[in-house]
């Protein structure tokens, strides 16, 4: 199979066989949290009740009436902790949150190893404005462990909550939902030493829009940002999904084989038990990532696409007619042109191998050698042979196992082997 570098679905959380594939998906499901943490329009109850001329205790609850989740609230038992809560600022519950965008690294660590570094802090609900109406960005410094500290250089821009000390830092899949939704992609393209650019229109982009962010939980305050989605993006479970996958899949006789856990993306494999071919489903875990079914042939180590539907989630579910239609009707025409008469046939193999240029590039491209005439059937097993182990992206992965196909149907042509 070939590698596929340079893309964001690289970080595997979990691999592995089908015994523990749904045990897996249940575990998955208790760190995967979608929370709208950033709202407009905002408005609170505040409930305090007193006992002997003393305050019994306090509640501010925020009205979701509007959302589908569940009321938040905050509670305390002590006059000191209510003004705490509300730190005198005028500014609704939950606006409290920052933009912040890597200023710079101590050299020097504290006694236990943990790294100070220095950010830039942009408010959301002002984003660069102080009380006069001047300019002024304000820094602060955190204090992190070597892990926390690889999560907030990813993109070295997260959202920082300073009533709750909890940081969110946006990772690299969720780059493209945050664009999209946003509307503010161009901004991730450029990546400054500085990215205080990028943190002011963020937190000018938020403030004007209803985001739910999509966040892996952790034990600590560090919680990465997946995706952001608006208010009304509802998730199929991954554990309920796959069950229904693996009933479709019984059905043509395939069985799991292995399965992955990417930050964005569940993958699962399935093969034929004696046949060479393997039907990788894909789940989308978040907004962007398609949900897609996938029949490969596997041959010489790598695959060959043969056939792939995808679906999108729709008024709570997937459609899976339409992700299984006519998903294995090119198995038999692959077999077919496996056994064809015309690979034993000679052809000019400069024709074809253009075909897989745009591919690979020019410098693998000149890589390749071929004799200028060949059998067919050896030139295409020594095309796969030489082309299996390029690390290529996956959008040119996906160009170069699907060439393979359109060359062999060329090649089983006995009379015009030129493609189309």
């Amino acid at each position: 199979m070939n590698k596929i570098a340079d893309s964001p679905i690289q970080t595997v959380i979990s691999a592995g066989k089908m015994e523990d594939f749904f045990t897996m998906l249940k575990e998955f499901d208790s760190i995967k949290t979608s929370d709208c943490l950033i709202r407009n329009n905002m408005s609170i109850d505040v409930h305090i009740t007193r006992k002997k001329g003393k305050l019994g205790n306090w509640v501010v609850t925020e009205d979701l009436s509007d959302f589908s989740s569940q009321r938040k609230q905050k509670t305390g038992k002590t006059m000191k902790s209510f003004y705490h809560y509300f730190s005198g600022e005028e500014k609704e519950v939950g606006i409290d949150l920052a933009v912040i965008a890597h200023k710079d690294t101590k050299k020097k660590r504290t006694y236990d190893g943990s790294i100070i570094t220095e950010w830039f802090l942009i408010p959301i609900c002002s984003p660069y404005e102080d009380e006069e109406g001047k300019v002024s960005i304000k820094t602060i410094e955190l204090t992190t462990s070597k892990e926390e500290y690889r999560l907030l250089m990813e993109t070295r821009v997260a959202i920082y909550d300073e009533f709750q000390d909890k940081i969110y830092p946006f990772l690299q899949v969720a780059i493209i939902s945050v664009g999209k939704y946003l509307d503010c992609s161009a901004i991730f393209k450029i990546r400054d030493d500085y990215m205080l650019g990028t943190a002011i229109v963020l937190a000018e982009k938020i403030s004007k829009k209803n985001v739910s962010l999509i966040i892996k939980d952790t034990e600590s305050r560090i919680n990465p940002i997946l995706s952001v989605a608006g208010k009304y993006t509802k998730f199929f479970p991954p554990t309920e999904f796959f069950t229904n996958i693996c009933s479709q899949m019984a059905a043509e006789a395939f069985f799991l084989n292995t399965w992955q856990v990417f930050d964005d993306r569940i993958i699962v494999d399935f093969v034929k038990p004696g046949d060479c071919y393997i039907c990788s489903v894909t789940m989308g875990l978040i907004p962007g990532i398609a949900t897609r079914a996938t029949v490969y042939a596997m041959l010489e180590g790598t695959r060959i696409l043969l056939s792939s539907n995808a679906v999108m989630y729709s008024n709570g579910t997937y459609n899976y007619k339409k992700l299984f239609e006519h998903l294995f009707d090119n198995i038999m025409e692959f077999e077919d042109m496996l056994d064809s008469p015309s690979l034993n046939l000679f052809c000019a193999t400069k024709r074809y191998l253009k075909y897989v240029k745009k591919a690979i590039g020019k410098k693998r491209f000149i890589s390749l050698s071929f004799p200028t005439y060949m059998k067919r059937g050896t030139f295409f097993t020594e095309l796969l042979r030489q082309t299996k182990d390029f690390q290529l992206s996956e959008y040119y992965d996906t160009m170069l196992i699907t060439s393979y196909h359109e060359i062999l149907k060329a090649l089983t042509k006995e009379e015009n082997n030129e493609l189309a």
